[in-house]
């Protein structure tokens, strides 16, 4: 019950991360954090990555100061360059958001690596293009058996996440009141010292 019960919070936690980037760094709306949280539960259905680990790299590209639209253009892309790269989503946004700011070495080892324009939007953009040649590579790895694996994986995440949502609240419940019965057992206990001395 405990592994559910975080693994709903944790994925809850995403949830509301998101919709304070969105809504109070960048200053949108409850259409865009829905657009974006649609977006990832797509993205999760047809490729090995959670959607809650999505939604936690669409957060860092807000916090990073991109827009909603932008975020939405380079999600997909996102998940193709962590394949390339072999690491997780968090590690591949660093990687685009250091691309964006000029520092483009994260890219070389799967030639993407380019000249900073001088700025922002240009750097986007080149990276945009860049990206887009790795087109598909997260939805073919779902082909192999890493990719069946992990995609398993998420599913039975997903699954203990929706028996933590059942649980969270009796849970919350039975951990006060189990804290309540020791705080409780702690002053018997030294009401006994007491009267015994």
């Amino acid at each position: 019950a405990d592994a559910s019960v975080k693994a709903f919070a944790d994925a809850e936690s995403a949830s509301k991360r998101l919709d304070f980037a969105v809504k109070n760094i960048l200053g949108g709306s409850a259409n865009e954090v829905e657009r974006l949280a649609n977006q990832a539960n797509r993205l999760e259905g047809i490729t090995y990555f959670d959607a809650d680990e999505i939604k936690k790299a669409q957060t860092i590209l807000i916090q990073f100061g991109l827009t909603a639209d932008q975020v939405e253009q380079l999600t997909p892309k996102l998940l193709n360059l962590s394949v390339a790269l072999g690491t997780d989503l968090a590690n591949a946004a660093s990687v685009a958001v250091s691309a964006i700011e000029g520092q483009t070495r994260g890219l070389k080892d799967i030639g993407a690596k380019f000249e900073d324009t001088g700025s922002a939007i240009g750097n986007y953009n080149v990276l945009i293009d860049k990206l887009s040649k790795l087109n598909n590579l997260a939805t073919e790895d779902l082909n192999t058996t890493s990719g069946a694996l992990k995609a398993q994986e998420v599913q039975v995440g997903n699954l203990s996440e929706g028996i933590g949502k059942d649980l969270a609240g009796a849970w919350i419940t039975a951990k006060r009141s189990e804290e309540h019965t020791s705080e409780l057992q702690s002053r018997q206990y030294l009401v006994c010292r007491l009267l015994l001395e």
